[in-house]
């Protein structure tokens, strides 16, 4: 009843508009002059337009319903309701019962790879070293690599080597009794435990300090992204009677260094954040400084702070500075110097110099 009322409504406006313009040509009832009408048309003209901004078709009934009707067309090419929790991370069937879980576990043993999921498969051989040697050699695994986990069965895994990166080539069966999950800190590092080394008799006697200072080493050095758990080992140029220390060499980016800690270090405060490299500028200060220091007479270095100037940063913390420079004997002779200076953080340790021909 409502809809009527508003379409007679309309109509009525129509009509009365159709009436004011006629009138605006010739004067006839009700308007007996022109300026009548239009006073008319123009109030009549903006009644018309609120009206139809009220009731306009922006909340048509008809076209509500068309949106209603699209969604339950949508909704209806799925089994499954739109309330349901979807995700695309769901790990894919593979093999015989098993999942493709694709995540990087550790290796807690020395293990054979094989072609397929039994160990009466073929192992899965080292081409090149084979080739090599002129014998069949095989790929292992063990607890210095890290591996993927391609699919996953009751009994086997198909793994990929995934560190070092050189043998990320390697594919093969193993047991799931070789694997282990990697536990990581809330930093995301990972944490280390015994089974992830290898001990000889100089390390065994301080495996608990050495697993706790490496996952000191591993949470606190910005530096090291990833450790290699087969290089843990006492060092012969660093340790004294009754005092040793070991050393274990970390990653970056590709790139390995060596972080030296003593077992003591595992009850201190010992910060292993790594340093800071030394800036371009204030290593080219100090490497001048040590040119001038030992030229017989310093106030003719002419040190090249731009073209012979070569700057690098190691994972380590440390820097290099080569460069060259100019300097004048005793026979007042200009000869050329080639100049190569290593920093630890802002600290000079070592320097070198050799004459260029």
């Amino acid at each position: 009843m409502l809809e009527i009322i508003k379409g007679v409504f309309a109509l009525i406006i129509l009509v009365w508009l159709a009436l004011c313009v006629t009138s605006l040509i010739y004067p006839i009832k009700p308007f007996k002059k022109r300026r009548h009408a239009l006073g008319a048309f123009v109030v009549s003209f903006v009644l018309a337009s609120i009206y139809g901004g009220v009731n306009g078709p922006s909340e048509l009934p008809s076209e509500k319903l068309a949106d209603d009707e699209s969604t339950k067309v949508e909704e209806s090419k799925s089994a499954i309701s739109s309330n349901a929790n979807l995700s695309n991370d769901i790990p894919d069937s593979c093999g015989e019962g098993g999942i493709r879980l694709n995540d990087v576990v550790a290796v807690t043993q020395k293990s054979n790879l094989y072609s397929a999921a039994s160990k009466s498969s073929q192992r899965v051989k080292n081409l090149k070293l084979s080739k090599a040697l002129g014998t069949n050699r095989y790929h292992t695994i063990d607890p210095s690599v890290t591996v993927k986990r391609l699919c996953v069965q009751k009994h086997w895994t198909e793994v990929q080597i995934t560190s070092p990166e050189w043998l990320s080539h390697v594919i093969g069966w193993v047991d799931n009794s070789s694997l282990k999950e990697i536990v990581r800190n809330s930093k995301g590092k990972r944490l280390y435990s015994e089974s992830d080394f290898f001990w000889d008799n100089d390390t065994t006697l301080y495996k608990a300090d050495i697993v706790q200072i490496i996952n000191k080493i591993s949470s606190e050095n910005k530096n090291c992204s990833e450790i290699d758990t087969g290089t843990v080992m006492k060092s012969g140029s660093r340790s004294k009677p009754n005092d040793p220390v070991f050393f274990v060499t970390c990653v970056s980016n590709g790139k390995p260094f060596n972080v030296w800690f003593k077992p003591s270090d595992a009850n201190n405060s010992n910060d292993f954040s790594g340093v800071n490299h030394i800036g371009r500028a204030s290593a080219l200060n100090a490497c001048e400084a040590y040119a001038k220091s030992v030229a017989n007479y310093p106030s003719t270095v002419d040190f090249s702070k731009i073209l012979d100037a070569v700057y690098i940063q190691h994972p380590s913390g440390r820097a290099q500075m080569i460069s060259t420079f100019t300097a004048k004997n005793g026979f007042n002779l200009k000869l050329k110097y080639r100049v190569r200076c290593l920093f630890e953080g802002s600290r000079l340790i070592e320097a070198s110099i050799s004459e260029e021909t």
